[in-house]
């Protein structure tokens, strides 16, 4: 790839030059004020209190809080500032970077566009002005797909067999930070290989999951998923002014109320707040273009997107069920967004290199 700035690119380049150098700047007052956007929410500083050893909250992240401090290197500020530049710099780039496709000649017109469309995302920066597990997680998600895209061209069975080794090594990081991610991330790896997402039609395949769902909760098997959704609906879920209150206790409805909740949460239909409106605006608009243009054009799919593809429907199928807030979605659903993301830019370019081919033909 060129790493010349072609000049049909540069008012693209442009503008995300103008938004890094605002993010730089609210990052900076923020640091140095100690005006910190995370600092008065409640998980934030439940990593920070485990972190110094005041109280046990055990998980993934807290341990590598807890270690960091042991070796004297955590600060709560300087991790914040780390998680910050992640946000900022690295994960847009490996964004765009995993979406390339390696015939294809405008590699830097995607990996802007991309880096772009990550820098307007409200959530990602959000979560990395303190010490939340959300920045570091989707770090480690994005090295993941490398994986997946690994796999998805590699024709040597040892090399296959070292990349599903190091394959399940992310599934037990992920699981770690967050089970059900770790377990979507395992199910598309084991059968990613098996789904074509160009091939079996989509209406039919949606039908089949749904009622899959149907029996699943029937015979109980998402007992704990539901039962975990009543969580939210608790005096204290309800007075945070994000609740959907949806229950899933009719197995008449559960088809129905699964589709408000999917069209609620990953579409971010449902506007208690202005916030939610923001929200919408620049996350849940982009993602449904993205998504719209993936399905219409999906004959031009890749193995690695049907990985992305098997990723997602786990992924969200889990969460839509399991979660009952809009803002815990706006957080959870990053990982949704991104694998759409990157599936319809590596299919918008195979689409083009399939244009060109033809016109090479005539």
């Amino acid at each position: 790839m060129k790493y010349k700035l072609l000049n049909s690119n540069k008012s693209l380049f442009l503008l995300i030059s103008f938004i890094l150098v605002v993010k730089m700047v609210v990052l900076f007052y923020m640091f140095t004020s100690g005006n910190i956007f995370g600092g008065g929410l409640s998980d934030a500083n439940s990593y920070h209190i485990a972190a110094i050893g005041i109280q046990e909250f055990p998980n993934a992240w807290t341990s590598i809080l807890s270690f960091l401090n042991d070796l004297g290197l955590y600060n709560r500020l300087g991790m914040s500032i780390c998680l910050s530049l992640l946000a900022v710099f690295v994960i847009p780039f490996i964004v765009g970077n995993l979406a390339l496709v390696n015939n294809y000649l405008q590699k830097q017109k995607v990996l802007l566009y991309l880096f772009f469309i990550v820098s307007i995302y409200p959530n990602i920066f959000l979560l990395s002005t303190d010490v939340f597990k959300d920045v570091f997680m989707l770090f480690m998600f994005l090295l993941g797909l490398y994986v997946f895209k690994s796999l998805s061209v590699v024709s040597s069975i040892s090399l296959k067999i070292f990349l599903f080794i190091l394959g399940l090594i992310f599934i037990y990081i992920l699981y770690n930070f967050r089970p059900y991610l770790g377990f979507s991330y395992g199910v598309a790896l084991m059968l990613g290989y098996f789904y074509s997402f160009k091939k079996y039609p989509l209406i039919l395949s949606i039908v089949f999951l749904l009622l899959f769902l149907q029996v699943l909760y029937m015979f109980g098997f998402l007992d704990s998923l539901v039962n975990y959704r009543e969580g939210f609906h608790t005096v204290l879920h309800r007075n945070q002014g994000s609740g959907i209150g949806i229950s899933f206790d009719s197995s008449v409805l559960f088809i129905p109320k699964f589709i408000q909740s999917f069209i609620y949460q990953m579409f971010g239909f449902y506007f208690p707040n202005f916030s939610s409106t923001v929200v919408f605006v620049f996350e849940s608009v982009p993602f449904m273009i993205a998504l719209y243009y993936l399905i219409r054009n999906r004959e031009y799919c890749n193995k690695f997107v049907y990985f992305l593809i098997v990723f997602f429907v786990v992924y969200a199928t889990i969460w839509v069920i399991a979660n009952d807030n809009l803002g815990t979605a706006s957080r959870i659903r990053i990982f949704n967004y991104i694998v759409i993301y990157i599936a319809c830019f590596v299919v918008y370019q195979h689409k083009q290199l399939f244009k060109n081919l033809d016109i090479n033909k005539v």
